[in-house]
């Protein structure tokens, strides 16, 4: 008796991008089973043109369409979800082959792993993921001939557009059958293309699950370290930054904006890799003390006779970069490591008694080139 696997595929829809992407982007709704079935069946009907063979095994697919962050994760959770819920209703349904849609019922799909993230703003291209169940040696060669023929073979008919557009309510510039494999490697060029070498190199080792540990430096200095099942982001202060880190050979009146656009980079960084599912533990610089919490808290010792005070630095398009504050004699800075850490840091200053302090916004910030710190104001 031959064993079985699963072959993960796609449908990559590429969307009007006037209308479906933006600060205001959505994904259009999960279709009901109704719909999804209905819409499976034109691709089924595609799919078997290019392969007829594949009308002896069973295919499946999600009547719901998802961003490439989604999909693109550790595990293939995605994929996991659809397998489970697949083989379900199989065994239920006692089917050896045909195709079977999974819609949403009162408006949720049946698995939350199959909910389309709400935090993923969409892009351009959307993605239906399908999979077909069957004997592995059969499926190893089909999917062998999907890697070959998709990219040049791959259009969808217009009949099976049109379905797609009436279902989802959407204008598609191109739909195609894609493999994981295209979809990684399309990734791969647009994130190389932009400058994100090092953000591609470690989704890869990622998405493969290596266990070999891999440093990862990106092109302003950032430092990453794959340990085998997380990825430990090393965070710099300004301080330690400018006189030690990746900042040191800066000259002293380019500091400001170079730190800021370390910080930009740092930031977008996490925020892909945790998009993508990677587990990412941001460690500091110098001693590789875990960071835990939204804030991080630095003493940056005595604050040389200076008033108590609080200064909000400004980081331009970054917002709040830190915010420094002057008590008990000791200058520290307090450091937001992700986006609700503002809120919380000023809560917890909040607690300290300053109630007296001066609070400057001065809109800038404020450094002491010659020392290559962070000074407690601008004047």
């Amino acid at each position: 008796m031959s064993t079985r696997r699963t072959l993960p595929f796609l449908v990559a829809v590429e969307t009007d991008p006037l209308r479906y992407h933006g600060e205001h982007a959505h994904l259009p709704s999960p279709l009901p089973t109704a719909g999804a079935e209905q819409v499976l069946a034109h691709l089924a009907a595609d799919l078997a043109r290019l392969f007829p063979r594949v009308t002896t095994h069973r295919l499946c697919g999600i009547g719901a369409l998802y961003d490439q962050a989604q999909i693109l994760r550790p595990d293939w959770p995605l994929f996991s979800a659809l397998a489970d819920v697949a083989r379900r209703r199989w065994k239920k349904d006692g089917e050896s082959a045909g195709i079977m849609g999974i819609g949403a019922v009162d408006g949720r799909m049946p698995e939350p792993g199959l909910e389309p993230d709400p935090d993923l703003p969409p892009g351009i291209l959307l993605l239906l993921p399908l999979q077909l169940q069957g004997p592995t040696d059969e499926l190893d060669a089909l999917e062998e001939d999907m890697e070959h023929r998709f990219m040049e073979e791959g259009q969808l008919s217009p009949l099976s557009a049109r379905a797609l557009e009436n279902a989802f309510g959407i204008a598609t510039t191109h739909a195609r059958f894609i493999t994981l494999t295209d979809l990684r490697a399309m990734l791969k060029l647009q994130l190389e293309h932009f400058g994100f070498t090092a953000l591609s190199d470690l989704l890869d080792v990622a998405l493969e699950g290596d266990a070999a540990p891999r440093d990862v430096h990106a092109a302003s200095g950032q430092h990453f370290h794959w340990d085998g099942s997380a990825v430990n982001a090393t965070f710099e202060t300004f301080d330690h930054w400018a006189s030690e880190g990746a900042g040191s050979e800066t000259p002293a009146e380019g500091l400001v904006e170079a730190y800021r656009d370390w910080t930009r980079e740092h930031r977008r960084m996490l925020v892909t890799l945790q998009a993508h599912g990677v587990s990412v533990r941001q460690v500091l610089a110098g001693s590789g003390a875990s960071l835990e919490g939204v804030f991080f808290e630095e003493d940056a010792g005595p604050a040389a006779g200076q008033a108590p005070g609080v200064t909000e630095h400004d980081g331009g398009d970054l917002g709040t970069l830190v915010v420094s504050v002057v008590h008990d004699g000791r200058l520290k800075h307090f450091w937001p490591l992700a986006p609700e850490g503002s809120n919380a840091l000023h809560a917890h200053i909040a607690t300290l008694g300053l109630e007296q302090a001066v609070v400057a916004y001065p809109g800038a910030t404020c450094i002491d080139p010659a020392a290559r710190r962070l000074a407690p104001d601008c004047g």
